[in-house]
């Protein structure tokens, strides 16, 4: 089905060439839009479109682009987005947390934390404070100018929850909730102990 889809689609181009406006981009772009326009009408595909999308990590790669895009234009005014939004909620609800802490609790590695570090300082979100016995370790705290910032991101973040949960009932979000707990759960571990591995 497949190679017959890509031989109609060149036969149909090769029929278009003597076209003067046409160069060798149209014919690329051209061709590709039968393409996909012969693949999207196949019903061999669209059983495949069908079975990709009853797989679990194609849904949650779904949902987490359609997260990025909804909390990057929400706080997009205030110079921050889809990462610094949970480290900031993290820091307002544990001051004075280390930088190593923050970066396990929202699942970071050292290099990210370290830029987020950055930028949340230079936007004077945050203040950072070495610990008095042990200068390596860094302590971090909202500034008063992000206390506004704070408020806005939970009027998003919840605003978010009811546009996400709308049609699911109290019991299925419970239990939704604690599906979600346990796939975190195991894919933490199962990843740490991959790395472990090698």
């Amino acid at each position: 089905m497949l190679l017959f889809i890509l031989q109609t689609a060149s036969e149909k181009i090769r029929k278009n060439k003597g076209r003067k406006r046409q160069n060798d981009r149209m014919v690329t772009v051209k061709m590709c839009s039968i393409f996909w326009s012969e693949l999207y009408i196949s019903k061999g595909v669209e059983k495949m479109r069908d079975q990709l999308r009853t797989k679990m990590g194609i849904r949650i790669s779904i949902l987490e682009r359609v997260m990025k895009i909804y909390f990057n234009h929400g706080l997009e005014d205030l110079q921050i987005g889809w990462g610094q939004q949970y480290a900031m909620i993290c820091i307002a609800e544990r001051p004075g947390i280390t930088a190593l802490e923050l970066a396990e609790y929202i699942h970071v590695d050292k290099a990210t934390i370290t830029k987020l570090m950055k930028k949340l300082t230079q936007l004077e979100y945050i203040h950072v404070e070495t610990d008095p016995n042990d200068r390596r370790i860094r302590h971090l705290y909202l500034t008063d100018e992000a206390q506004g910032v704070i408020r806005r991101i939970k009027l998003l973040q919840q605003e978010f929850e009811e546009d996400l949960l709308a049609g699911i009932n109290e019991n299925d979000r419970e239990l939704l909730g604690t599906w979600m707990e346990q796939m975190i759960d195991n894919m933490t571990h199962r990843v740490r102990y991959k790395l472990e591995e090698t």
